[in-house]
């Protein structure tokens, strides 16, 4: 299913957007990505007050800088072309252009091109949605869908908003996803794209709260999400934990995860515990599984059908 998936995505006419080419507000000279990454990226410093694009921070809450950046082509429901402009505002020195790279440029969630071309998903569960980018991805392909997204880290749920303040029917919420309603704190940090929690005491007065799916769907009256992403830095392990109540799984179409069995340690599990409990919770469900890039997918049959 990888080739035939892979091929079909490929011939998507979103495929053909070409992201790479931005031009930073108050700036009529285009960029390419490499060079925008150069002076913002992870790899940078903060240089929000020497180029082309510096916003001062001062509707920051929590005094972050941003640069506001308009892509040039981007994947477009709304567009006969299947590419439109679009605004982004990502942080410099910080991995938010990094992630950028990753969804628009690489387009490494392009399989959802082909997957859902015929039955777009209605609502969506964007679990670890960081700075937005994924959540803006999913509204620029599917307008009339409805998305939770999560986020527990607070600077990066401030900047999840600013990137998607200007769609409808976007829910940012400031918790993780576990299995149940939880507690949770962050114990490890590999980056802002790579925060760490785990349950914290419910009287810890500095821990985050924690949802399960079922809780985020009763939260804004859905039904049941057709299309969950969850890139959670090892909490997938909870979610999937025994005796979590993954019915949720039942009324989705797909799933597709990015599993960090390296991150076994911080939740005192076995070095493949993590993909194991997953592995186990689709097992005996009508599901396919595929892999794209980082991402392991798991449709459903009747979803795969549709790809004929």
């Amino acid at each position: 299913m990888n080739n035939y998936l892979a091929t079909k995505s490929a011939a998507s006419k979103y495929a053909r957007c070409d992201a790479s080419s931005l031009k930073l507000h108050g700036s009529e000279e285009p960029l390419s990505a490499t060079a925008v990454n150069a002076r913002i990226g992870i790899n940078g410093s903060d240089v929000s007050t020497s180029i082309a694009g510096k916003d001062d921070g001062k509707d920051s809450e929590l005094n972050q800088h941003f640069i506001q950046a308009l892509v040039l082509s981007a994947p477009c429901g709304k567009s006969k072309s299947g590419c439109c402009e679009h605004n982004v505002f990502v942080r410099p020195g910080t991995t938010d252009f990094n992630v950028f790279h990753q969804i628009f440029v690489q387009q490494q969630l392009k399989y959802l091109y082909a997957l859902f071309e015929k039955s777009p998903p209605k609502y969506i569960l964007d679990a670890g949605a960081n700075a937005g980018f994924s959540t803006s991805l999913f509204k620029l392909l599917w307008p009339d869908a409805i998305i939770v997204s999560v986020e527990p880290n607070p600077k990066n749920f401030e900047t999840l908003k600013k990137n998607t303040a200007a769609f409808e029917n976007v829910h940012p919420i400031n918790a993780g996803l576990w299995g149940r309603k939880a507690k949770i704190g962050q114990i490890g940090n590999h980056g802002e794209w790579g925060l760490v929690f785990q349950e914290v005491g419910a009287d810890d007065k500095d821990g985050m709260q924690a949802y399960g799916v079922w809780d985020l769907a009763r939260m804004h009256d859905i039904p049941s999400f057709d299309f969950i992403k969850i890139d959670i830095e090892g909490a997938e392990g909870q979610v999937f934990a025994p005796g979590a109540d993954i019915s949720w799984i039942d009324k989705a179409s797909a799933v597709s995860l990015e599993i960090h069995d390296f991150f076994h340690g911080y939740f005192n599990l076995g070095e493949t515990e993590i993909s194991s409990r997953i592995a186990a919770a689709f097992g005996s469900r009508p599901y396919g599984m595929t892999t794209d890039n980082e991402h392991t997918i798991y449709a459903r049959y009747s979803l795969l059908k549709t790809l004929l």
